[in-house]
């Protein structure tokens, strides 16, 4: 009966992980959106709205790394639950599904080709 919550608690670290992902994801592009708008806003000479945009982004910025903090904490305790005990196949299985589709979106650029 352990192994089965412990289980349950897994997926639910697992679905959470996945939608901090999705969460960072437009929360880093929303950042990119505001500070296209401080450019356009300082182009055109208007300082309130420099300031504005400014401030929005910093706050974005703030949940940003807030999510990162909670992302990294969420890992940690995923593996240290794999390390524990034995899991079933489904439960790797799900882990490593997670894994390899965080690792697609942490890509910032792909990787260069040698000349």
């Amino acid at each position: 009966m352990e192994n089965e919550n412990e289980k349950e608690y897994l997926l639910s670290l697992l679905t959470q992980l996945r939608l901090n992902g999705k969460e960072l994801e437009k929360l880093e592009e929303e950042i990119r959106i505001w500070e296209g708008r401080i450019e356009l806003a300082g182009k055109a000479g208007k300082g309130d709205l420099v300031l504005e945009a400014e401030t929005e982004t910093g706050k974005l910025k703030a949940k940003t790394e807030e999510l990162k903090t909670e992302t990294t904490n969420l890992k940690d305790e995923i593996e240290k639950l794999r390390g524990n005990r034995e899991l079933s196949a489904e439960i790797e299985l799900a882990v490593l599904k997670s894994k390899l589709e965080g690792g697609a979106t942490d890509r910032s650029s792909p990787p260069e080709a040698e000349s």
